[in-house]
């Protein structure tokens, strides 16, 4: 069956990039970045690293810089762009969460990340373990996994 004039494209599509997209420049600053990421991959892999090492950068940054890091973690790219955008929209829910949530990083800053290094743990269930007991960090743990189980399935 013979497909009729009126069914075929009235404009035409865009022409295709050439095969070889990439220029010599492209391919400099790409070699040259391959280049840095093995030698730096070489360098550090020399030096001997255990797993305090590794996970924990041997305890070596200050309190400050560990508690800035989890802060700086906490946040994404929405908090800077979609929530001034929703703001002023008028909806202040995702804000005043927000607002609850760095309060809470500040006091985990604060008093956690410094008893951390005091008790030499890396977790928060060994930091429980160690100040009251196996049994309330099993608890601490159980009780955060069916609360997990909960939030997940309240999301589906």
């Amino acid at each position: 069956m013979a497909v009729s004039a009126s069914f075929a494209p009235q404009q035409s599509l865009p022409a295709a990039l050439p095969a070889s997209g990439l220029q010599l420049l492209d391919w400099a600053v790409l070699a040259a970045y391959l280049i840095v990421l093995l030698a730096t991959a070489w360098l550090v892999s020399r030096r001997p690293r255990d797993a305090n090492a590794y996970f924990l950068g041997n305890r070596s940054m200050p309190v400050w810089a560990v508690s800035l890091s989890v802060i700086a973690t906490s946040m994404s790219a929405a908090s800077f762009i979609g929530v001034p955008a929703l703001a002023f929209s008028g909806d202040l829910t995702y804000l005043v969460a927000n607002l609850g949530a760095l309060l809470a990083v500040l006091v985990v800053a604060a008093y956690f990340i410094p008893a951390f290094y005091r008790y030499q743990v890396v977790t928060v269930y060994e930091l429980i373990g160690r100040r009251f007991g196996p049994a309330a960090a099993m608890s601490t743990s159980w009780t955060f996994l069916i609360g997990r189980v909960f939030a997940n399935g309240a999301r589906l």
